[in-house]
């Protein structure tokens, strides 16, 4: 048997504005993963690498306050919904389908901000071994010339 459950947009403002929202915040978020994910690491340690990826983490950072808002609007919404069906509509049903939505919506929304957290702090680790490693080459080579000199000196 296939129920089909309508919940009208005019008469639910707040439950569709919660989901337009949660769009919005997806996109930003999945152009900040996006980037991360295309993020080409430098051979040796860059200034311009590391404020590329300082950007990033200045945007992901920028929508945080947003997703934390938008997070606690939509679970105080799943605590106490507000819904108006249609009289001819299995209620119960409509109910829970919507709230489940709702409350998946905020998991995959938090699943994709530490997603993109995590993707931000494993590239900055990455990239600090990167700016060490670095400077342990130089040095290295700033020892062998010494090295060198110091032989040619005697």
């Amino acid at each position: 048997m296939n129920v089909t459950i309508n919940l009208d947009e005019q008469a639910n403002p707040k439950y569709y504005k919660l989901w337009d929202q949660s769009n919005e915040l997806m996109e930003k978020l999945n152009e900040v993963a996006t980037d991360l994910k295309k993020f080409k690491y430098p051979k040796f340690f860059s200034r311009s690498a590391a404020k590329r990826l300082d950007e990033q983490g200045q945007k992901l950072i920028r929508s945080e306050p947003a997703f934390i808002k938008w997070r606690d609007a939509a679970i105080d919404f799943c605590l106490r919904p507000e819904y108006v069906f249609n009289r001819d509509e299995p209620q119960a049903t409509a109910f829970l389908h919507y709230t489940l939505k709702l409350n998946s919506r905020v998991d995959q929304l938090d699943r994709y901000v530490n997603f993109a957290s995590n993707l931000y702090q494993i590239i900055k680790s990455d990239l600090r071994s990167i700016q060490n490693n670095s400077r342990y080459i130089i040095s290295t080579l700033l020892a062998i010339v010494a090295l060198a000199l110091a032989i040619i000196a005697l």
